[in-house]
């Protein structure tokens, strides 16, 4: 069994990560020109949510062009451990579009990770105003509305 020197260890990473970054480079993905991507990011507080007698923290973006943005999300409600109904903090992803025409940014998704098992696979649907903040926040079956803080880059 021969030795690699260091020298050949950094010589033969190097050329690794080129071809690596050639590789990336010359996807479809990465090569499409004239795509003009977004970045999306809404935050929102729903204070004394009704459903849950807690405030609910929610944190989600997205990127992509407009008629195809992904990402994900986050949510968390203040509510202590054992409170019914459950709604822990969850982590679920986020597909949908930005309508520049009507100032809407609509986001669907599922819970992948959730502190309560009971809340995986559960549909998450975001709809948000991009000039007022107006969202409407839905988590299965329960639906929050209020004002969100919306960046779009």
């Amino acid at each position: 069994m021969s030795k690699i020197s260091r020298r050949e260890l950094l010589r033969a990473g190097a050329g690794t990560s080129v071809a690596a970054g050639l590789a990336v480079a010359a996807s479809p993905v990465v090569a499409r020109a004239g795509v003009e991507v977004h970045g999306v990011h809404v935050h929102a507080v729903f204070v004394d949510a009704e459903a849950l007698g807690s405030d609910i923290i929610v944190d989600e973006w997205a990127f992509g062009p407009p008629s195809d943005l992904n990402g994900a999300g986050w949510d968390h409600s203040t509510a202590p451990p054992g409170h019914t109904p459950s709604f822990g903090a969850c982590i679920y992803t986020r597909k949908g579009r930005y309508r520049v025409r009507k100032n809407l940014i609509r986001l669907t998704g599922t819970v992948l990770f959730a502190n309560d098992p009971g809340n995986l696979d559960a549909p998450v649907t975001t709809v948000v105003d991009t000039t007022t903040g107006e969202i409407t926040w839905t988590f299965a079956t329960f639906e929050f509305t209020g004002t969100a803080t919306v960046t779009i880059f």
